[in-house]
C-alpha cells in the first residue's frame, strides 16, 4: 500500500498483478480504494485507516518485499 495516490500501471508492476483493472474494480466496489481526482488516473486507499490496517496485518518480510518492489518501479 502506498502512502499516496499511485498509477494502476505502477501498482501492477510492483505487485505482479495479472489483471490490475479487475483487482482495482473489486476494491473500489468494496469502498476500499478510489480514484483520485486530477489529470492522471491514480488510485488511493479510500481512507488512511484502511491502508494502516492492511499494512499492520502484513508480515515484516512481506513489507520488506513490497517496499523493494515499489522502489524498483
Amino acid at each position: 500500500m502506498t502512502a499516496g495516490p499511485a498509477a494502476p500501471r505502477q501498482l501492477a508492476e510492483a505487485t505482479y498483478a495479472e489483471n490490475i483493472t479487475a483487482s482495482l474494480n473489486r476494491l473500489q466496489r468494496a469502498a476500499l480504494v478510489r480514484y483520485a481526482s486530477g489529470e492522471t488516473r491514480q488510485v488511493t486507499a479510500y481512507h488512511d485507516r484502511i491502508r494502516e490496517t492492511v499494512v499492520r496485518g502484513m508480515s515484516p518480510a512481506s513489507l520488506v518485499w513490497l517496499h523493494a518492489q515499489w522502489a524498483a518501479v
